[in-house]
């Protein structure tokens, strides 16, 4: 009898063993960062841990590191599930509030897009198609597609938009450590769990909002629909008044330390002079991004529109989970800033590629004086 796909892969021990010894690094790193009071530690010390013992050249029972997308998936749902959690009834009447700085959300898209291309393009010298979709601010998969399919370098489109992604959840808890001059995150001991007692309907109400939230938004194809899903289920579900009950913060943990794991994996197979070099100009890239957001957190702050500190974690250029859950640990207005991101992602998804086909078929720019 043939055996189903995977099959043999689950039958083999030393996978088992693999994926445990991932886990047990990624989790090492999550508690050394949490006993030094790094922010956000579960999530940025199992990245670092688990990116240390890759590039390192670590090897278990003499195979690299690997480990399944499918756990990651399960736990950015449960993120999902968690940021919606913070919605309320009240919440829904804020929604107007937010319509300036959602509309601003397209400025910072534009500026970032064109300052990096000309970074990616200029002074690291890659070819059109694939300065052109490095330079997105979001919409990882599918500016990678995008590139791919226009002609560009996919292993440079990959190294660029997981160097963004990456070294903005490094970087954001940090600006917010110095900002706030106190630890931030659960290294703060802040808790996500509400206390509200958690009851077999709620269970359900939680479950069904990861699983239905998760299918319905791929089936509807909305932006980053894994997370955006849960997320708009959760929001429903908690500001009707459905459940007040939130995923125990053991689970958010646990949630943080997979998906740190899964983002350091994104780096494995790579060259390290590709990595070193991808990783610089995501350096730079992203602290210019992150300038832009903060010129335009400033603007608006100036002008009574919400705090700066709220609006700078808007337009930071990191991915939806991410910043979901940096915001949901650090108590900044997480439907708000998850709201943000969704549009910055929706800008980047359906404008950017409509203006590439147009830019890319065209005669090359002249460089700029």
């Amino acid at each position: 009898m043939t055996s189903a796909p995977g099959s043999n892969v689950l039958r083999d021990p030393i996978t088992w063993i693999i994926w445990f010894a991932c886990i047990a690094i990624a989790s090492a790193g999550g508690f050394v960062a949490l006993q030094i009071g790094a922010p956000l530690p579960w999530l940025l010390g199992a990245m670092v841990f688990s990116a240390i013992a890759m590039v390192s050249g670590v090897k278990i029972a003499g195979r690299p590191f690997s480990f399944p997308q499918l756990p990651r998936m399960v736990c950015v749902t449960a993120i999902g599930v968690a940021i919606g959690g913070s919605a309320s009834a009240e919440m829904w009447s804020e929604l107007g509030e937010w319509w300036i700085s959602l509309l601003m959300v397209g400025v910072f898209v534009g500026i970032t897009h064109c300052v990096n291309y000309q970074i990616f393009r200029r002074l690291a010298g890659y070819d059109r198609p694939t300065a052109f979709y490095c330079a997105t601010p979001g919409g990882l998969i599918e500016s990678i597609q995008l590139g791919e399919e226009a002609g560009g370098n996919a292993a440079l489109l990959t190294v660029q938009h997981f160097s963004r992604i990456t070294l903005t959840v490094a970087l954001v808890p940090f600006l917010y450590l110095a900002m706030r001059g106190e630890a931030v995150g659960s290294a703060a001991g802040v808790s996500m769990d509400h206390g509200a007692a958690i009851g077999p309907l709620d269970v359900v109400i939680l479950v069904g909002c990861a699983v239905i939230g998760a299918w319905g938004g791929r089936r509807v194809k909305f932006p980053a629909a894994i997370i955006t899903g849960p997320i708009l289920l959760s929001a429903l579900a908690h500001g009707t008044g459905a459940t007040e009950a939130q995923p125990p913060d053991w689970l958010i943990a646990v949630a943080q330390v997979i998906i740190g794991l899964g983002l350091a994996m994104r780096f494995q197979g790579m060259t390290r002079k590709l990595l070193i070099r991808g990783v610089g100009l995501g350096f730079l890239t992203v602290t210019v991004m992150l300038g832009i957001g903060a010129g335009l957190a400033g603007t608006l702050a100036a002008a009574g529109d919400h705090s700066f500190q709220i609006l700078l974690m808007c337009y930071a250029p990191g991915g939806v989970v991410e910043m979901g859950l940096i915001a949901l640990s650090l108590g900044v207005s997480p439907m708000m800033v998850t709201m943000h991101h969704i549009v910055r992602i929706g800008f980047t998804v359906i404008a950017v590629p409509l203006i590439g086909r147009r830019f890319l078929s065209s005669p090359e720019p002249p460089p700029l004086p």
